[in-house]
């Protein structure tokens, strides 16, 4: 496998993810709309999804590693939409 250690890579990059978005999101979640956090939720999942397909295909768990995958498709529907809804209300709230 060329890239053994990819899972601790996507690991930094949740960790990174919730430092970046911080300020705009996940410190207002209270005030968030409903869009950001289907969005944010579904991103989450998408990111950890990515993280357990790449550990299982490197400790050889195949099953895990398809089934990781075939989740990853079905929440990419839901991904989409909450990423059209963040634009929506973005654009919304611009005069």
């Amino acid at each position: 496998m060329p890239f053994k250690r990819a899972h601790y890579f996507v690991i930094l990059l949740i960790v990174a993810t919730g430092f970046a978005f911080w300020s705009s999101y996940l410190g207002k979640l209270s005030s968030a709309p409903a869009a950001w956090h289907l969005h944010g939720v579904s991103a989450g999942l998408w990111m950890a999804l990515l993280a357990m397909q790449s550990w299982s295909a490197t400790t050889r768990r195949f099953a895990l590693h398809g089934a990781a995958g075939k989740a990853s498709l079905a929440l990419f529907p839901i991904f989409f939409a909450g990423g059209w809804g963040v634009v929506w209300t973005m654009a919304k709230a611009t005069p």
